[in-house]
């Protein structure tokens, strides 16, 4: 079985429409036989409920308050409310967890 995982955000201020596309696709493949999977920061105006309501499995990443000061002028790093290499660095810690790890990120 092929595993997938999305990692993608929404907010209040961006990316919900990203959400929703991510949710169709993941529809198409789980009809495929995908095992779908989502990793998600809990940022304000989260949809992180819609993707469990749907029945995902939904890793939550933290929106806690952390030192941006390193984030420059990066617009996208300043949404995300944490520096991108710690971004990847908490994705990359859910993903080290998943047996036999993952076909698609």
């Amino acid at each position: 079985m092929m595993k997938v995982v999305f990692r993608t955000d929404s907010s209040t201020e961006i990316g919900s429409g990203h959400l929703m596309r991510c949710l169709t696709l993941a529809r198409q493949l789980q009809e495929c036989g995908a095992e779908i999977s989502f990793i998600c920061r809990e940022l304000p105006g989260h949809l992180c409920d819609l993707v469990e309501n749907n029945n995902y499995r939904l890793f939550r990443l933290p929106c806690e308050p952390s030192d941006t000061s390193n984030i420059g002028d990066d617009e996208y790093a300043k949404w995300l409310a944490v520096p991108k290499a710690e971004d990847m660095r908490q994705t990359k810690e859910i993903l080290s967890q998943e047996p036999g790890g993952v076909d698609w990120l």
